[in-house]
């Protein structure tokens, strides 16, 4: 676990309790309210889950954290795109399932302003009631961008690693159809599903997969159509989870070491 999931995993829950407890409330100014509350989560949220990826690869302990690791800036839609490196298919997409007309117009003059608007009680951003239902989409179409660049990042550690190990030939199926590219893929991770990699060996006939899904991952040296899969299991980590909204692992070799033990069996 990163030292910034802490943060994460507190806000995430309060914005999914917003989303499902705002139609069982009455009044105009309640509902508002929570909207503002809400629009300030979004935004936070965005920011945590930015501030998590940029430093992915980096170990803080708790001393750094309290020390410089406090509340991220809010991101305009140019700083957002280069933090991520999104694709035109992940621009697209979040434009789309949020019904924004561009990304730049979501971030720029719908987040950013209500965000203000909310923290600071101005007029920049009209904040209503039924813009619960906006921060319900940008959060689910966010939450599908953001698993997807986690995993495919991810991935590609893996894949270096494994490559240092003799593996090779890396293929990627993603609900039953095999992709070149996750990044362009990013819809597939919007409810959770299969992930499978496979590969070969210098040395050997053998393919070698790893599974993702639900319930955790597992891995097998195919030598049969049937060979058992094993879970990707260790005791610092335990169960893996790429699903579940934590796409990226910090030590990518202990992941690797430990698929490789599947493997070896």
């Amino acid at each position: 676990m990163h030292v910034i999931d802490k943060y994460i995993k507190d806000i995430e829950p309060r914005i999914q309790e917003i989303i499902e407890k705002s139609n069982n409330l009455e009044g105009a100014t309640l509902q508002t309210s929570l909207a503002a509350y809400g629009w300030i989560l979004l935004d936070s949220w965005i920011a945590w889950r930015t501030l998590r990826y940029l430093l992915r690869c980096t170990s803080i302990d708790d001393a750094v954290q309290k020390r410089w690791v406090q509340t991220p800036s809010s991101y305009r839609s140019d700083n957002l795109r280069a933090a991520w490196n999104f694709t035109d298919s992940a621009i697209d997409y979040l434009a789309s399932e949020t019904d924004s007309g561009s990304f730049q117009h979501l971030i720029d003059s719908i987040i950013q302003p209500k965000r203000n608007s909310s923290a600071h009680y101005s007029k920049i951003g009209n904040i209503i009631g039924t813009d619960i239902k906006k921060i319900k989409d940008c959060f689910k179409a966010f939450s599908t961008v953001f698993l997807a660049y986690e995993i495919d990042s991810f991935i590609n550690r893996i894949k270096t690693i494994l490559s240092e190990n003799g593996y090779k030939n890396f293929n990627i199926i993603l609900n039953d159809t095999p992709i070149t590219n996750i990044k362009d893929n990013v819809s597939g991770f919007a409810k959770p599903g299969t992930l499978i990699i496979s590969c070969t060996k210098s040395d050997d006939a053998y393919n070698y997969e790893i599974k993702s899904n639900q319930e955790g991952c597992q891995a097998r040296k195919v030598t049969t159509p049937d060979s058992e899969w094993y879970d990707v299991y260790n005791e610092t980590i335990q169960q893996y989870y790429l699903w579940d909204n934590k796409g990226f692992y910090l030590d990518a070799k202990l992941f690797c070491d430990t698929v490789m033990t599947c493997w070896s069996k």
